[in-house]
């Protein structure tokens, strides 16, 4: 990515665009923050856009795509870069000290995610066993003629 981008700055300045900085962002994700520390470290300018923050039209109904994400995102961060701060909203990016804070937790929800996954719940969402008329129900089920 970081060629990627020298790259376009070079070819920019030899076609006589003076580059004062580059500014990139993409939308916040669970493990993207370790790539605008990475950018920053090499002074590229990053920025995570809050996912909710970015203005959708709710009147007509549209086909999400990468494309047309992108296209949005790319409208909502160069809004923000001229000072239009309502355009989007940008996360903080947090210090691996603070991420690596965060890790029990997350670890704790995927855990708990998984649990919940295993278990097949009836499909009305009641406890058979308190209802005297399912549970008379759940135990015809099970008798075999």
């Amino acid at each position: 990515m970081l060629k990627l981008l020298n790259r376009w700055r070079e070819e920019a300045q030899k076609k006589g665009y003076g580059i004062e900085r580059i500014a990139v962002a993409f939308e916040a994700g669970r493990d993207g923050f370790w790539l605008a520390r990475w950018l920053r470290a090499r002074g590229i300018e990053a920025h995570v856009i809050h996912a909710s923050s970015v203005a959708v039209s709710r009147e007509h109904r549209r086909a999400k795509t990468d494309r047309l994400d992108t296209e949005l995102l790319k409208r909502s961060f160069l809004g923000w870069l001229r000072g239009e701060r309502d355009h989007c909203k940008m996360v903080a990016i947090p210090t691996i000290k603070d991420e690596d804070a965060k890790r029990p937790n997350r670890e704790r929800e995927s855990l708990i995610g998984e649990q919940s996954t295993d278990r097949q719940p009836n499909e009305s969402g009641v406890d058979p066993a308190r209802h005297p008329r399912l549970q008379s129900q759940a135990e015809e089920s099970f008798r075999t003629p």
